[in-house]
């Protein structure tokens, strides 16, 4: 089960209501920086939700946002997606940004989590420094950014998250490291 999106994490967790291992630092760095106190949540590239519906039991207030309609559809099914856990079919394009800033602002969104999607991101044209440019205009003061696996021989020119953060817009700051693929952002006073 090495996949982020294999289908066993979800049939695991219906099985047992255990979240998935390969969330923990992630879940953990965040519950260790802010608290449901700090406003709503975006889980920006969140799957089949698994990662959101835990924050969500943690009591925080979470939007998702998905490029994979087979992903949604495993998570509705699965039930980390419903009512009280909504998430949005949206593949973000640089075109797009406003409207996302403004679907931000209307959620109140201050808290992002952004798991190993701005490679696929910055494919479609939405880079660091744009995204970074968004969260700081919508209102965003905390990003959590976890970056791919480092592999030896990776090519994209987000390959690592220190990539990331390089390319993230000027505004925000590296506050936390954990580990080589994991960091807290905040925004620059």
């Amino acid at each position: 089960m090495s996949r982020f999106d294999s289908a066993e994490h979800l049939y695991d967790w219906q099985r047992s209501g255990r979240f998935p291992r390969i969330h923990d630092d992630i879940y953990n760095l965040i519950r260790s920086e802010v608290s449901p106190a700090d406003g709503p949540v975006l889980d920006l590239g969140s799957s089949t939700g698994l990662l959101a519906r835990r924050l969500h039991r943690a009591q925080f207030v979470v939007h998702a946002v998905e490029a994979d309609a087979t992903a949604i559809d495993a998570g509705r099914t699965a039930g980390t997606y419903g009512p009280n856990m909504p998430v949005r079919h949206w593949m973000l394009t640089p075109g797009q940004m406003p409207e996302f800033g403004e679907f931000l602002r209307e959620n109140g969104v201050t808290v992002v989590v952004a798991r190993r999607v701005l490679p696929e991101l910055d494919n479609a044209g939405v880079t660091p420094e744009l995204l970074g440019a968004t969260l700081a205009k919508a209102g965003v003061r905390h990003t959590f950014l976890e970056g791919r696996a480092p592999r030896q021989g990776s090519r994209h020119r987000l390959s690592s998250v220190n990539d990331e953060i390089a390319g993230f817009d000027e505004r925000w700051q590296a506050t936390t490291f954990d580990g080589k693929h994991r960091v807290y952002l905040t925004l620059k006073e």
